[in-house]
């Protein structure tokens, strides 16, 4: 307590008691002395602190408490206060009644009289000890407050701090101890306000920091972290000392955070809701909130007052009103937890609504009722749903009586029908007049292996809107199995909840017996499909094996010296076979297409290249037809580019350019030229100058085997032009004809455009060998004898090679093994096994893994051939073979480690 400067009562007797009092009750020990330092006053704290009672006091002099070598301290202090100077809180050392030193802390105030004459000095005191005491007591409290605790003095110099100081801002004790009080706070935050009002100090209580701004504390790393700041101001020896605490408050802003967007999309999801929302209090009774919703049933302004719970009643129709007091008294009272009643309400503009409401308590932790919250819902549109359902459901029935489809309605619970239509019993083969139908007895209809596609849950207690269909058998009492198509609709009551269920039922048997039946054609047309794609694999094999012979010896024969005539045979030999060739490939390109199986192999492919190779190809051709073959090579569109297969692009363009040869005039012309059409695509064009289409067999041009009447004199099969047409398709381009009879036709064939490729040159095998004959070894897995003969006469013309022939795929696998050739061909047609099967083992036996192998076949499959490259063959040659192939891959695979001659 502070030494106050107080008066020695000269004044009434109420005053002088109460002062006397005053200083009787007081903690400290106060000793009022005269201006010559004797001792008039001496209260009961004086007497505990020195244990001199007031009488052995009064009347003695400092001496009595003070001893000679304090003495002159004492009498300096004295004067000061003598001086009209306030001492406060000076430790010192004095005497105790039985001789030992105690230390005091003391204070000196002067004392005035009436006139403002000093009369004498009130000294208080108190033991300096149990004020250290009371400050590790202090300091004890302080550290085990939860909050950082910061004391400093009026500088703002901070002089004690808690461990929780230490903790939160990351500072050794000893090293925050005399720092400002703003080294804990950001640089932003450092004008705030840290100490109060002068005038609070004598009040000292915490009070915020920041005027509503968001504080924030800054850590000896930096960092910083939201707090929240009190302060408080208490008046010591040694001026003011505040003191702050101080909480990091980062987990509360996390949650508050959350509640706040928790609370705004609360707040957002009922003020958009289809039911009116209320919130009511009952101390006093009001509404808390009322959302959009509810105002708008009432027809209510959003921006007028809030109605009050009496105002809300007056909305409710007169003749419902006494049952809505009754549902809110029974809430109220908390005779019901969820009271939901409909009743009429009058809006504001005088229409009448339908609305269910309900009202549930709210109670407190103590479980008394503080709240009521409602709900309330325009259900209108329901109400009259109802009636209009009512008088529809006689027509329905009326319809349903008349209907072929049968209707049935059931109830859940318990599990009966309600309704059963005439057609929906004739379905079931129930007999007129046959009694009541149970809806266990129509369940034990359906086919034992059908009852899995009724879901229970569905057919006795749907949920509402959940729909099923299904097509299931049932055996009608008189024996016969029917299809039934059942569709199973759950029925909503006014409440929302589904207590029946709609099912309707259609005989759909006859439909089912067409949709096998079909299924079963489709199955047999499948099945003539492949077996027409096998046949015709197995005629390529067989037509592709003799020509093999036939082309190759012809081959051989062309390369050799013959007479003039023994030339003109060979050739007409190899025309014929191409011709025959080229008959079959067509046969099966165009069943390829047909069932999905013919492959192409994409690319940029240039209209220069592709358009001089298949003139030079048709140049003699047309020669001796005495037929020009315009094609101007300096056209710049010819180095255009076309996203295409390029086989399959030749192949359409030799078919062209071959009928505009073979049905020209004598002596006519062929002009190819290329365009662009409005997207950019280039598309080519072919004019001859023959005999023209008639407009009526332009329809049929396209079509597989007609040859159009006419031109059945000259030459062909008939599917060039259709081939031809579902290439370009697969191609996605489009080959159209422009005709007029007696003046030629015009074939446009239109591609997509390509950006040009990368350029990858490969040599090229040449069919006479330069260079020294070499020792190279050929196996040849063949078991047909002039395919053998054929190679054997291939390779006379590489004495180098020589050949090993093994007519079975076993013995093919063993002299692999024992011969290591440079190179083995392989049938896949071999006696004892499969030639995949061969290829398999050799690939797999470490001896002939690394030998490089060729598949020869007659089978031009792009499958087959993908899936064999895939199991390691090396290549794949298609019979007839090609001579000129044969030896570049024989030149390719040459031994060269050995030269015979030398």
């Amino acid at each position: 307590m502070s030494a106050t400067p107080f008066n020695f009562p000269h004044g009434s007797a109420g005053d002088a008691a109460l002062l006397a009092a005053i200083v009787a009750s007081s903690h400290d020990a106060i000793i009022g002395k005269s201006l010559a330092g004797e001792i008039l006053t001496w209260n009961a704290a004086a007497e505990r602190l020195y244990g001199f009672t007031a009488a052995e006091a009064i009347g003695r002099y400092v001496d009595l408490l003070v001893s000679e070598t304090a003495r002159p301290r004492e009498d300096e202090l004295f004067a000061l206060a003598l001086a009209g100077q306030r001492v406060e809180a000076i430790e010192l050392p004095r005497r105790h009644k039985d001789g030992s030193t105690i230390d005091v802390s003391l204070s000196l105030s002067p004392v005035f009289d009436e006139q403002g004459h000093i009369v004498g000095v009130a000294a208080s005191s108190r033991d300096a000890g149990e004020r250290r005491r009371s400050e590790d007591t202090f300091q004890r409290i302080v550290d085990a407050a939860p909050d950082a605790m910061v004391c400093m003095n009026e500088a703002g110099i901070i002089s004690l701090v808690n461990a929780q100081v230490e903790r939160m801002f990351g500072y050794p004790s000893a090293e925050i101890v005399g720092l400002p009080i703003e080294s804990l706070l950001p640089e932003g935050a450092r004008d705030a306000p840290v100490d109060p009002p002068a005038s609070d100090a004598l009040e000292p209580k915490p009070r915020p920091v920041g005027d509503g701004r968001q504080l924030y504390g800054r850590r000896r790393d930096g960092s910083t972290f939201p707090a929240d700041i009190s302060l408080a101001a208490i008046e010591g020896s040694e001026g003011q000392t505040v003191i702050a605490a101080i909480r990091d408050v980062t987990a509360r802003h996390a949650v508050q955070a959350a509640l706040h967007d928790s609370e705004e999309q609360f707040r957002q999801v009922v003020a958009n809701v289809k039911v009116g929302i209320s919130l009511r209090g009952l101390n006093p009774d009001e509404y808390i909130y009322l959302n959009q919703t509810y105002l708008d049933i009432l027809g209510l302004d959003p921006a007028g007052p809030m109605p009050t719970p009496s105002d809300a009643l007056t909305f409710v129709h007169p003749d419902d009103r006494a049952m809505a007091i009754a549902a809110a008294e029974r809430t109220r009272s908390g005779h019901s937890d969820d009271d939901e009643l409909e009743l009429r309400i009058v809006r504001a503009d005088g229409t009448v609504r339908w609305v269910r409401a309900s009202s549930r308590p709210v109670r407190d932790v103590q479980g008394e009722i503080f709240r009521i919250a409602g709900t309330i819902e325009d259900v209108t549109e329901r109400r009259e749903s109802e009636s209009a359902l009512r008088k529809s459901e006689e027509r329905f029935r009326q319809m349903a009586d008349s209907s072929s489809v049968g209707f049935t309605l059931h109830q859940v619970d318990p599990p009966e029908f309600l309704y059963t239509s005439p057609a929906y019993l004739a379905i079931m083969g129930i007999a007129p007049g046959a009694g009541r139908l149970s809806l266990s007895d129509a369940l034990a209809m359906v086919h034992p292996e059908d009852l899995s596609r009724l879901i229970p849950d569905q057919w006795q207690a749907p949920e509402a809107g959940a729909t099923t269909e299904t097509e299931l058998r049932i055996v009608r009492p008189d024996g016969e199995h029917r299809w039934l198509r059942v569709m199973i609709s759950p029925v909503q009551d006014v409440d929302g909840s589904v207590r029946r269920v709609a099912t309707t039922v259609e005989d759909i048997t006859d439909r089912r017996a067409a949709q096998t039946e079909l299924y079963a054609a489709r199955s047999e047309a499948d099945r003539a499909n492949r077996a027409k794609s096998e046949f015709l694999s197995r005629m390529s094999h067989e037509l592709r094996t003799p020509l093999n012979a036939v082309l190759g010896f012809a081959q051989l024969l062309e390369l050799d010296e013959l007479t003039q005539g023994q030339t003109d045979a060979v050739r007409h030999i190899l025309r014929g076979g191409r011709h025959l060739l080229e008959l079959i490939n067509d046969v099966l390109d165009i069943s390829r297409i047909e069932t999905d199986q013919l492959e192409l192999s994409m690319e940029p492919v240039q209209l220069a290249d592709v358009l001089t190779e298949t003139v030079e190809l048709m140049r003699q051709i047309a020669s001796a037809e005495e037929i020009e073959i315009d094609l101007d090579v300096l056209d710049p569109l010819l180095a255009s580019y076309v996203w295409a297969d390029r086989r399959r692009l030749r192949q359409v363009l030799l078919n062209l350019l071959s009928n505009a040869i073979k049905y020209n005039k004598r002596s006519g012309q062929v002009i190819i030229r290329v365009e662009r059409d409005s997207l950019g695509w280039p598309q080519i064009l072919i004019t001859d100058t023959g005999i023209g289409i008639r407009p009526e067999d332009l329809p049929r041009l396209f079509t597989p085997f007609d040859r159009l009447g006419d031109a059945v004199e000259i030459e062909g099969t008939g599917i060039g032009l259709a081939l031809s047409q579902r290439l370009v398709t697969l191609m996605h381009g489009s080959l159209s004809v422009e005709s007029s009879p007696g003046t030629g036709s015009t074939f446009i064939v239109r591609m997509p455009a390509s950006d040009p490729p990368r350029v990858d040159l490969a040599p090229q095998g040449n069919v006479e060998r330069a260079g020294p004959i070499r020792l190279s070894t050929l196996l040849y897995i063949e078991d047909n004898t002039s395919n053998v003969q054929l190679v054997e006469q291939i390779l006379k013309r590489r004495p180098g090679w020589q050949l090993v022939h093994a007519g079975h795929g076993a013995l093919g696998r063993e002299l692999a093994g024992v011969t290591q050739p440079n190179l083995i061909l392989l049938d896949l047609h071999l006696p004892d096994m499969n030639g995949l099967d061969v290829l398999k083992e050799l690939h797999s036996d470490p001896r002939t893994r690394l030998i490089p192998l060729v598949i020869v076949s007659a089978d031009a499959n792009p499958r087959q051939i993908a899936r064999l490259r895939d199991a390691g063959a090396a290549h794949y040659m298609t019979k007839p073979l090609n001579v000129s192939d044969v030896l570049a891959l024989l030149d390719t695979h040459a031994t060269n480690d050995e030269d015979l001659d030398g």
